[in-house]
Parts: structure tokens; C-alpha cells; sequence
């Protein structure tokens, strides 16, 4: 998962998070761009909510002083003044979303943020449309239920946070929302998620590895953004029924299905062509690989590793774009099939863990592969 992990989530990631940031119109931490003070009721109210924190490494050693827009992690409307942002991702999550070197990154582990009873304080907030609380630690405790009465929130990220229990149905009450990354707690398996349906705007959203077991039974799954482009529902359960949800998903770039239950591919997975990433790891598929992944030309990264695939459709060599091939561990024998000779654009091969007897010449002729596992091919 590493490769896999660094080289594309953190892009996407980090895309759109600029992509916000740069829509709030904000003026945080400048000392020289012109701006409208921070209002003193909601400088309160963030010093009430600093108040329910722990913060060993003191992160939030800026938040001091009658101008909140200049303390750390806070954006304000420029003419109004009024915080529009709170971003609280700790230093080793920025360093990595900015591609940085992972050895500094690693550096700034264990710097981060703790609560377990948030305070409510945020709601004074009203015009606050980005929220960041990625990566620090909640010990467990629930999402808090006032963060469902925030409607201006366009941007929500709570992922890897420590969050648990149920997830509160009342999230379905932010219908501004644009991206929403609830992904990396332990949240419990019997969480309703039909609330999902009620965010017609998302263009962006995770689930991935968000409960406490893999057991999931995610039933009647509904999803009704037409300008979806992310969606991460990896380990959550679902099984082929549950793909249903995704039919007239035609706009997504990004389908992380890895570690669910879905054992068939239906048909109608032809219709995402605009696909650039899919990601099937982990579970039961067997036989060819489907002929509903030939239209999807655009991807660039597809991961069916963990399969039990057997063999490769003639049509594989339209995936002109694929950079980023992940085969492992499926039923894959004999020779490495020519399928692979055409596709130049590879720049990161694993068919590791697989059958074949042998590796052909041709190999030498991918001028842009930088990474090859052939390990335990027998």
C-alpha cells in the first residue's frame, strides 16, 4: 500500500485541499496583506474551544492576541473578518501532503491534538465553511453532534482522528458540503449511512477503513451527487447489491473499492470512462479480468492486486495512460502476457506473488518503468 498510498492519495488530497483554501478568500497569517479584524465573539469562541483541547507539542502556541485571522490554522473573510476556516491538521500531515522528503515528515510524528469532549463553542462560528481536524486524536469519543448544525461547511475532514462510536444521521443536515473525508476512525459497524444520500454537492468523498472491524453490513446505500469525482468506500462491507448505489456515478475519476465483498463486476461499470483510478484489492474476483474495465482509457493507476484473477483480455493494451499497475497475489500462470508490451506509459509494475514461469525481453522495452516486483513468481 505504500507506493500506492504516497504516489496518488496525497495528490488528490492536497489538490483539493488547495483548491478550498484558495476559494475561502482567505488572509490567515499574513502580516502584510490588509485585512478586517477578527470579531471578538467568535476570538471567544476559539479560545473556548482551545480550552477543551490538550496540546502537548503546543501547537497552538500563536492563538494569543485580539486578531484570531493571524493565529495558526484560522482563515478569515478579508472584508468581513469573520473565520471561514479552521484547519488543525498537525505538521507531519502537511509535510506529507506536500510531498516533502518522508524522512523530515517523520520528524514531526507525535505532534497533534487531543480531546475527548470538543467544545460546542465552534457554532458561534457561523460562517465557517472549512473544517480540518485530520490526524489528531479523539480516544475514541463521538463525532460531536453540533458539528451537524454547522451548514455553511463546505469542507469537512475528520479522518484518522480517533473518532468512534455511531456517526451521527444529523451530517446529512450539511448540504453545502463539497468534501467530506470521515475515513481512518473506528466508528461502529451499525452506523446508518443513508444520511449520504442527502448531500447532493459532494464532489469528493472517503469512507475508507472507517469502523472498527471489517464486518460492516452496509444496506441500502444510497449516493446522489452527479458531480462526484472522489469516492473511497474501501473496507466497508459492501457487497455487489451495494454497488447499485454507484451506477449513475459517471463523473468519478477516483473509485476505491479495495477490501469489501464484491466477488462479480456488473456491466454497467462500463460507464465510468472518465476513471483514472480504480482500486478492486482484496477480495474475491476470479476468472479474465472484466471486459467492463476496457472503457475506462483514461485510468492511469489500477490496482487488482489480492484477486484471484487468471488471465488478461486481449483489449488490455488500450490502457494507453496507465502508469501504475498493481497484479499481485491473483492465479496469473505461465508466461507474462504481451498484453503488457504496448502499454509505454508504465511506470510502476508488481506482479508479484502470481504463476509465471518466465520474463519475457520485452521488458527492456519500457523506457518508463522505474519499479518492477517480479518476487515469488514462481
Amino acid at each position: 500500500m505504500g507506493i500506492r498510498y504516497q504516489i496518488t492519495c496525497a495528490v488528490v488530497v492536497f489538490v483539493v485541499v488547495v483548491a478550498e483554501i484558495l476559494e475561502l478568500c482567505i488572509c490567515a497569517n499574513s502580516s502584510t496583506t490588509l485585512h478586517s479584524p477578527c470579531l471578538e465573539r467568535e476570538r471567544q469562541a476559539l479560545v473556548k474551544f482551545k480550552a477543551s483541547l490538550n496540546d502537548p507539542s503546543n501547537l497552538l502556541s500563536s492563538w494569543h492576541g485580539d486578531d484570531c485571522c493571524r493565529w495558526k490554522g484560522i482563515g478569515c473573510d478579508n472584508v468581513t473578518g469573520h473565520v471561514v476556516m479552521l484547519d488543525l491538521t498537525p505538521p507531519y500531515l502537511k509535510c506529507w501532503r506536500s510531498m516533502s522528503d518522508d524522512y523530515d515528515c517523520d520528524l514531526l510524528d507525535y505532534q497533534y491534538l487531543e480531546a475527548t469532549n470538543v467544545n460546542s463553542s465552534l457554532l458561534e462560528l457561523e460562517y465557517l465553511t472549512h473544517l480540518d481536524l485530520t490526524g489528531n486524536t479523539f480516544y475514541g469519543s463521538h463525532i460531536p453532534m453540533f458539528i451537524g448544525s454547522m451548514q455553511r461547511l463546505r469542507y469537512l475532514s475528520l479522518s484518522d482522528a480517533g473518532f468512534g462510536g455511531r456517526i451521527p444521521s444529523n451530517l446529512g443536515n450539511l448540504t453545502n458540503l463539497h468534501f467530506l473525508d470521515l475515513s481512518g476512525n473506528g466508528f461502529s459497524p451499525d452506523s446508518n449511512i443513508n444520511w449520504i444520500s442527502q448531500l447532493p454537492l459532494l464532489e469528493h468523498l472517503d469512507m475508507s477503513y472507517a469502523y472498527d472491524t471489517f464486518q460492516v453490513n452496509i444496506i441500502n446505500l444510497t449516493i446522489t451527487a452527479p458531480k462526484l469525482q472522489f469516492l473511497s468506500l474501501a473496507a466497508n462491507g459492501l457487497s455487489v447489491s451495494n454497488l447499485d448505489a454507484l451506477q449513475n456515478m459517471t463523473s468519478l475519476v477516483h473509485l476505491d473499492l479495495g477490501g469489501n465483498n464484491i466477488t462479480s463486476i456488473p456491466c454497467w461499470f462500463g460507464n465510468f470512462k472518465k476513471l483514472e483510478y480504480l482500486c478492486l484489492s482484496e477480495r474475491g474476483l476470479h476468472g479474465p479480468i472484466p471486459n467492463a474495465f476496457q472503457n475506462a482509457t483514461f485510468i492511469e493507476f489500477l490496482d487488482l492486486s489480492e484477486n484471484n484473477f487468471d488471465s488478461f483480455p486481449f483489449w488490455f493494451h488500450k490502457f494507453e495512460k496507465l502508469k501504475l499497475l498493481f497484479l499481485s497475489s491473483n492465479n496469473f500462470q505461465d508466461t507474462i502476457p504481451d498484453a503488457l508490451q504496448n502499454m509505454t506509459s508504465i511506470e510502476s509494475l508488481d506482479l508479484s506473488s502470481n504463476s509465471f514461469t518466465s520474463v519475457p525481453s520485452w521488458f527492456v522495452e519500457l523506457k518508463k518503468l522505474v519499479y518492477l516486483d517480479l518476487s515469488f513468481i514462481n
